[in-house]
């Protein structure tokens, strides 16, 4: 089956960093191409104004982004918007990091900076292995957040988290998935980040981001489920 995902850009890397590690487009579809060579990825530029269509393509992964879903932004409502109306049909959508937080806000949840302050490094959710086929009792990966999700809309469900993070993955309907994590980091860049915001996220948390960067991470796995999620869902369309 060959599908067209749209990549919906939310921001770009940092000028310091963009050379040697590219842009987030490119890090997501290094991946989801390995997997599925014969997929299309087209991006699209949100926070230039440049939006799809609904029906423009087969599904819709939502990247990170330096913004907040709550920041006083035209394109952001517009995306809000747009996500509540894929949230009536059956195109799939895969948010992650801010697409994640932003599927939680367009859905009636609620959005803060969170009390433990940034989440960094490389960190742990445990599942409910049921809620979507893959799903494995604990995941590990890359993490750079500081806003979390704090409360769910009607529908709305948690399938995995963590005492630091409590709505680390959430689901909407058989068709919309968040992840707060960021399987398409590389450590590398990952650290490269966290040096460039070494004051911002506070010395504590910087430290025991670069301390966790030893553990391995389950960023293939979550590919090869993002992958799939997007697939069986167009597969289950009338």
């Amino acid at each position: 089956m060959s599908l067209r995902v749209g990549i919906l850009q939310c921001d770009e890397v940092h000028e310091d960093l963009r050379g040697e590690f590219g842009d987030y487009p490119e890090m997501f579809i290094s991946e989801l191409g390995r997997l599925r060579p014969d997929w299309s990825f087209p991006v699209f530029r949100l926070f230039e104004g440049v939006f799809p269509k609904r029906s423009s393509c087969d599904g819709y992964i939502t990247t990170g982004s330096s913004f907040g879903v709550n920041d006083a932004k035209g394109w952001i409502r517009q995306l809000e918007e747009f996500v509540r109306k894929l949230s009536e049909g059956a195109v799939p959508y895969v948010g992650i990091c801010f697409g994640h937080q932003l599927l939680a806000r367009a859905l009636g949840g609620r959005v803060a900076p969170a009390e433990v302050g940034w989440g960094v490094g490389i960190h742990s959710c445990s599942h409910a292995p049921a809620s979507i086929p893959g799903l494995p009792a604990e995941s590990k990966l890359l993490v750079s957040h500081q806003d979390q999700v704090t409360e769910l809309g009607e529908g709305t469900s948690v399938i995995g988290g963590s005492e630091f993070c409590p709505h680390g993955w959430i689901r909407f309907g058989d068709h919309m998935l968040g992840i707060q994590g960021h399987p398409e980091f590389s450590k590398p860049y990952a650290k490269a980040l966290m040096d460039l915001r070494r004051e911002l996220i506070g010395e504590e948390a910087y430290q025991n981001g670069t301390e966790s960067l030893g553990r391995d991470t389950d960023s293939g796995q979550v590919f090869e489920l993002i992958v799939r999620f997007i697939e069986e869902t167009n597969c289950s369309q009338p």
